[in-house]
């Protein structure tokens, strides 16, 4: 699949998450992500640069970065499933990453409060509590660290061949040989 057929089969297919993607499809997706990101950056640096209440805003960038999210998660999960897995690979990491943020957040609430409640009483207590939640956000960085390594390989591997229980294979559907 070429640049531009894979730009119009990620915006035709824009909630799709049945099937499968080349490897060609999702990488020119991803190129075409990078590239249009960048230049949209550029421009609302040129545009907007001025702060606004201390706070830098850039939205026709992020105005496209929200545009093209879902069609890169559903890109991305059939690309997983083209290679045989379930797409439920990029789905977790995303479950991981929510779980993660309210972690952050009761975590937040929780410790000011447990303090306050007297349940860090004791100093060997409080260094564990503190040593807990000192870990904590290293280990669930680590994971989703290991999970975009993972996605990254799966994305890289080759169109399994022939037909698999989520599609047609997209490499050799049309009976003619498609260098990806």
């Amino acid at each position: 699949m070429g640049f531009v057929a894979a730009i119009e089969s990620g915006f035709r297919q824009y909630f799709k998450f049945s099937g499968r993607a080349s490897r060609s499809e999702f990488w020119y997706w991803v190129l075409f992500m990078v590239s249009t990101g960048i230049l949209l950056k550029m421009l609302d640096k040129s545009i907007f640069d001025a702060p606004v209440m201390g706070i830098t805003l850039y939205p026709i960038s992020d105005s496209f970065a929200w545009l093209t999210l879902f069609p890169f998660l559903a890109l991305t999960w059939r690309r997983v499933h083209d290679t045989g897995r379930s797409g439920w690979w990029v789905g977790s990491g995303f479950l991981w990453f929510v779980f993660t943020v309210i972690f952050a957040i009761i975590m937040a609430i929780f410790i000011p409060w447990a303090i306050k409640a007297g349940i860090v009483v004791n100093e060997g207590n409080a260094e564990a509590f503190k040593a807990f939640f000192k870990a904590a956000p290293f280990v669930m960085t680590g994971v989703n660290i290991i999970w975009v390594i993972i996605l990254f390989v799966f994305c890289c591997i080759d169109t399994k061949e022939g037909d698999n229980k989520y599609g047609e294979d997209p490499k050799y559907s049309q009976g003619a040989v498609v260098f990806d």
